[in-house]
């Protein structure tokens, strides 16, 4: 598929949504989605971790995934705002850029889970599931900002 297609494809996905600027919005999806390819692709070459993504497979992830509830947390949703490709597996503990190995997340969940494995992300939010509200935001925000 060209960009043109694509373009229209999120122009559609972005009407679901949206009341106007489906045009600028769906241009700004697919730059994001070239610059993390640019991105995970120099990432992975630098840390030697074997990567075949496709711009049409992140596309096409992105296209499934956009205005969709947050793996980790489902009271959040996905958009252009906030979009973020997670290796599922990190490259840290030996997750290589594939298609089957990453995910499209939230900024914020990629901010907390950073080289967690998803197992150990699970621990961390069963541990702290159980914390008054207020004390509970608070942790969630020292750990997606890392300072702990």
């Amino acid at each position: 598929m060209n960009k043109k297609e694509w373009k229209l494809l999120f122009i559609e996905k972005s009407k679901t949504h949206y009341s106007r600027g489906h045009d600028r919005r769906a241009d700004t999806i697919l730059r994001m989605i070239s610059n993390a390819k640019a991105n995970i692709t120099t990432r992975s070459k630098k840390d030697g971790v074997w990567c075949d993504l496709t711009l049409d497979q992140l596309r096409q992830l992105t296209l499934d995934n956009i205005y969709t509830k947050d793996k980790y947390f489902p009271d959040r949703i996905v958009t252009h705002h906030n979009m973020n490709f997670d290796h599922i597996l990190p490259m840290y503990h030996g997750g290589e850029s594939t298609i089957n190995n990453i995910q499209l997340i939230t900024k914020f969940s990629n901010q907390l889970k950073f080289l967690w494995t998803e197992d150990e992300l699970k621990m961390v939010l069963d541990a702290v599931e159980f914390l008054p509200d207020a004390m509970l935001k608070d942790v969630l925000k020292r750990l997606a900002s890392n300072k702990y």
